[in-house]
């Protein structure tokens, strides 16, 4: 049998077809896709609860529930970065983290000294997860103000709290008046007080040796005098009694602040005066 020759030019592949260029909604589907790989993650607000009790909103599930006790733990331990694991976990396997939550996770930063942190996850993080904030959510953020000394950044958050339509509480104002009474400023102090008593939301002992405290420490001991003869005259007023529904007199706690910091400076007259 003879040995038939093949054509060379047959075992050369003919050249690609140019490609025509793409369609404008071909276009648009690749833009889309290059849209969605670069795209930040979404947040809860936007995508579908896989928790099914999470969906309805209503009450948090068991796994918010525990994952936040075990957020308790983290904040007793100061562990900002573990109370953080733990809401990122959440909502990567779709549950939506409660405000008792938040609430522990902005505590726990709170103790950390991060007032910025703290107002990040309160008006960035919880909108985004569709966590409406309460009043102890506010509070914990104002807390951070006052402890980082702060108290004008601190009574910003009382203003948006009130925006959002929360009264403040009790501890809301007790925080705001000790950190200004530990700034050495009297006159916001005693507008607070004022501010107080038209609310009928009248101060508690703790708050009033909050301020006391805070004044001592600012060496502005005639003004934390002035502020316990005020106590001692507003309890001989009946008719302020009456409205208050209790009698608010200085207590043992409250001379002490004032009588140890006369010590301290060597104004022993002072302090046995009182």
């Amino acid at each position: 049998m003879g040995t038939e020759t093949i054509d060379a030019s047959l075992l050369k592949r003919p050249p690609p077809r140019p490609r025509a260029p793409p369609s404008d909604e071909e276009g648009r589907r690749s833009q889309s896709a290059g849209d969605a790989s670069s795209a930040p993650e979404t947040t809860l607000a936007t995508s579908t609860l896989r928790c099914p009790v999470c969906n309805k909103g209503k009450k948090a599930c068991g796994r918010v529930i525990r994952d936040t006790q075990e957020m308790g733990l983290a904040k007793k331990k100061g562990d900002v970065f573990e109370a953080q694991r733990l809401i990122k976990t959440l909502r990567a396997h779709g549950h939506r983290p409660s405000s008792r939550t938040y609430t522990t996770l902005l505590a726990t930063i709170s103790n950390s000294r991060d007032p910025e942190g703290c107002e990040r996850t309160l008006f960035t993080e919880m909108p985004a997860d569709g966590v409406v904030a309460d009043e102890p959510c506010y509070n914990a953020v104002l807390q951070a103000w006052c402890t980082a000394r702060q108290p004008a950044r601190a009574e910003q958050v009382m203003l948006r709290m009130k925006e959002a339509g929360l009264a403040p509480s009790h501890d809301t104002y007790g925080h705001l008046i000790t950190a200004y009474g530990e700034a050495g400023n009297v006159g916001p102090a005693e507008k607070l007080l004022r501010d107080m008593e038209k609310l009928k939301l009248y101060p508690k002992e703790s708050t009033i040796n909050g301020l006391v405290k805070g004044l001592c420490r600012a060496e502005l001991y005639d003004a934390a005098r002035d502020v316990i003869d005020k106590m001692l005259n507003d309890s001989l007023n009946m008719e302020l009694v009456a409205a208050r529904k209790s009698k608010l007199r200085p207590s043992a706690t409250t001379f002490g602040h004032l009588m140890n910091a006369y010590c301290e400076t060597e104004q022993v007259r002072k302090a046995r005066d009182l």
